[in-house]
């Protein structure tokens, strides 16, 4: 990613940001502190890219789980912003759908 600062991320939340071949945004994430974010659930991810407003989906992909699932997003000042992730997640992969 060539965006300044693209990725904010939570204490106990580690990840990257990455543009795909086909222009998708792919966000990995990983808890190093899953305990801490059982009582927690409020993420606060928060993704910053020249192309943020192009975004009209995002979906996690969980270990363990077969099927991806839709999770709630907001655009506030160029930024899109995920508020909750799930309170078992232990790592997974958001991708922005345009």
């Amino acid at each position: 990613m060539f965006d300044p600062d693209p990725l904010a991320l939570p204490a106990g939340l580690r990840g990257d940001i990455y543009r795909a071949a086909d222009g998708k945004l792919i966000v990995t994430l990983v808890r190093n502190q899953v305990l801490k974010f059982a009582q927690d659930d409020r993420a606060g991810v928060r993704i910053r890219t020249a192309d943020i407003s192009a975004v009209c989906g995002v979906k996690l992909y969980q270990v363990g789980q077969k099927e991806p699932e839709s999770i709630e997003w907001k655009v506030k000042d160029n930024e899109l912003i995920i508020e909750t992730l799930p309170k078992n997640m232990v790592a997974g992969l958001l991708k922005l759908l345009k």
